[in-house]
């Protein structure tokens, strides 16, 4: 079986909404975390910031997690980081 089969099993795609719903309650609850300072907490702040984009990109995708949309150029990534980036402009 090719890896392409895989992504027409109706349990993998149940499976990546609930790891992406969890991680997504995650970054919520992050979010609503007040008075943390920037720089000590960088390391998990960038990367929480594109993590919204991707599973975005993975809700559109019908959380099929081998859809091509996923991994696709992300021009605006940079921005993404700095904050200047909303899930809706990308």
């Amino acid at each position: 079986m090719t890896i392409t089969n895989y992504a027409t099993v109706p349990s993998f795609e149940r499976w990546s909404q609930t790891v992406a719903e969890t991680a997504n309650q995650h970054l919520f609850a992050a979010r609503q975390c007040s008075g943390i300072r920037f720089k000590p907490a960088a390391p998990v702040i960038l990367p929480g910031r594109l993590s919204v984009l991707y599973l975005h990109r993975l809700q559109r995708a019908g959380w099929n997690v081998f859809d091509a949309s996923i991994n696709a150029p992300m021009p605006m990534k940079p921005w993404a980081l700095w904050g200047g980036v909303t899930v809706a402009s990308v």
